[in-house]
């Protein structure tokens, strides 16, 4: 893998990274369990009810996964060689 290859990589995982939290940090914000009109209750299957639901929760799970793994890099590796990899590989100049 050429240095071209690594910095599109890391890009790549920080961007990811920063979607992630953003995402994650919308999903907590928002009602999990959002209201259902009175209407829309019965028009609705119980089983899709219950699939968007099951989606938001496997949906935060997988980012909670993805945010902590980046997380844990950053501190095995230090602060020092973070910064040293976001400001030679991640920031263009």
């Amino acid at each position: 893998m050429n240095k071209k290859e690594k910095i599109r990589i890391i890009r790549l995982l920080l961007k990811q990274y920063e979607k992630d939290k953003n995402i994650l940090n919308s999903l907590n914000h928002a009602n999990l369990y959002p209201s259902i009109n009175y209407e829309d209750y019965y028009q609705t299957s119980s089983s899709s009810k219950e699939d968007y639901l099951l989606h938001r929760i496997q949906l935060k799970q997988e980012l909670t996964k993805r945010i902590i793994f980046i997380e844990k890099s950053q501190s095995i590796i230090g602060d020092e060689y973070y910064h040293i990899i976001l400001e030679d590989y991640f920031f263009d100049h």
